[in-house]
């Protein structure tokens, strides 16, 4: 069994493939396989099926997509003949550690994505009726224990101290089940309404930057850059690396930058356009001291994955040059985009120091490539 599921439902609970007729415990269609899940919806809930709308892909997943949530939402998917798990769940498992935490009974549904280091179980939990009650989150690594917990200090910091035009999750609950970190957050209200921003939001990014403050400093010498000045060898999993080398050495630490807050994952994936404000969530990322403008490097090169290094290196610049803008503070954008290469560059490094996936080594090389478009830049600044 999937090593996730195993731990969120441990024994005496049971999880197995299921064919025929619905025969006891739990059921759930299983996306895209019962092998290899990585979207489990609850059957006879109502509106889970809106949790199909958050699995991506192309034109016939989508259309495959849509044929799974008429299935589910007529009631169908417990008789069609679909991927589906049953679970017989433990009296003192999951379910009933967020039922205690929330005060009611509780239905859920699991999200875990392609497999990656930072792999944790994310879990919506709903209200027998349909009602998206909360996001809880379980940490089932050594990787995944300091993002909760980062998380669940972010969100206490943010509730004492909210940023104008961004609305954050409310922390319900961090305890320990069976050993297991999990954090609990009330749901905010437009996170499955699909209304993802579809531009840069540069004031609610220069909204997070200011959040705790402004100060100018130079990189070196700073946490940041004792983080990320360190880029490795120059190979990594047999892959070049060397580029990542060349732009540390390249890039003038000693320049002064404005240094604030940011998100740390900031992406449409993580936010919604509310009626008054950008919602924001998944806030394990979250660093208070870090060069101003970082949110709008990631934003621009998680979209841009792929695309010709040399264009996504002038976007990514423009990108920053407008929070810094927006924060009325002064840095030089390619000096901030060439330090998030660097921070992007360590966090994948470290994340997965034992065994990159297909798709982490393509946005490595990729990286790479954008790393070497950005050097001539560099090279000018320091002129």
């Amino acid at each position: 069994m999937n090593a996730s599921l195993a731990a969120l439902w441990p024994s005496p609970a049971v999880v197995r493939p299921v064919r025929g007729l619905r025969t006891g415990g739990e059921h759930y269609l299983a996306v895209p396989s019962t092998d290899d899940p990585r979207l489990l919806v609850p059957s006879g809930v109502p509106g889970a099926d809106r949790m199909l709308a958050r699995h991506g892909g192309g034109h016939r997943k989508r259309l495959v997509r849509g044929a799974l949530r008429t299935a589910h939402r007529w009631g169908l998917s417990c008789f069609a003949p679909l991927p589906r798990l049953q679970v017989t769940a433990d009296p003192a498992g999951i379910e009933q550690h967020l039922a205690d935490v929330l005060g009611r009974p509780v239905r859920v549904g699991v999200l875990l994505g392609p497999p990656r280091a930072n792999l944790k179980p994310v879990l919506q939990v709903f209200d027998p009726d349909g009602t998206v009650l909360a996001f809880a989150k379980v940490a089932t690594s050594a990787v995944t224990v300091p993002l909760l917990l980062t998380e669940a200090a972010a969100l206490q910091r943010l509730a004492r101290e909210p940023v104008p035009g961004v609305l954050t999750p409310v922390l319900l609950d961090l305890a320990r089940w069976r050993d297991l970190p999990v954090l609990v957050q009330v749901a905010l209200p437009s996170a499955q309404s699909g209304r993802q921003p579809t531009a840069l939001p540069t004031a609610a990014l220069a909204a997070i930057t200011a959040s705790g403050g402004l100060r100018r400093t130079p990189m070196r010498g700073s946490a940041f850059w004792a983080e990320v000045g360190d880029v490795g060898p120059p190979s990594w999993h047999d892959l070049d690396t060397s580029a990542m080398l060349r732009l540390r050495d390249a890039l003038d630490a000693d320049t002064e930058c404005l240094f604030g807050a940011w998100h740390g994952d900031f992406g449409p994936w993580n936010a919604a356009c509310g009626p008054d404000r950008l919602e924001v969530w998944d806030w394990e990322r979250f660093d208070p001291d870090v060069p101003a403008g970082l949110d709008a490097a990631h934003w621009r090169a998680q979209l841009d994955i792929g695309r010709e290094p040399a264009a996504s290196w002038q976007a990514m610049c423009r990108d920053v040059g407008a929070v810094l803008d927006a924060t009325g503070g002064r840095s030089d954008s390619a000096v901030v985009a060439a330090g998030y290469l660097l921070a992007i560059w360590s966090r994948y490094r470290l994340d997965a120091a034992d065994r990159p996936t297909t798709a982490l080594r393509t946005r490595v090389r990729w990286l790479c490539r954008v790393a070497s478009a950005a050097l001539p830049t560099l090279e000018e600044v320091r002129r």
